[in-house]
């Protein structure tokens, strides 16, 4: 919690944007479009192999997060603040990240 305490001591607006886009390019759907635009555009055989990694990668996750149960910082924690328009996102179980 202390690497969060940090983080949270050097938030600023642009670090918050930054870190925000960052998180979402891991989310599903752009590796679904990622995916999808090398079938369609590059190899097929390349897509199928990228639709497959990620269709049993986010599968392994949310098995993962079901087992584990590790709640998010701010549930833990409540004098730990999180950004107001990424707790809609935040849904669930904290570990394993699925980014």
């Amino acid at each position: 919690m202390q690497f969060l305490y940090w983080l949270e001591s050097i938030r600023n607006p642009f670090l918050d944007a930054f870190f925000s886009s960052i998180t979402h390019l891991g989310s599903e759907t752009l590796f679904i479009v990622l995916a999808i635009v090398m079938f369609w555009c590059v190899n097929k055989r390349s897509g199928y192999y990228l639709m497959t990694v990620g269709f049993f990668g986010t599968l392994v996750n949310q098995f993962l997060k079901l087992a584990c149960r590790v709640p998010r910082p701010w549930v833990l924690d409540s004098n730990f603040t999180i950004l107001e328009q990424a707790r809609e996102a935040a849904g669930g179980y904290s570990f394993p990240s699925g980014h």
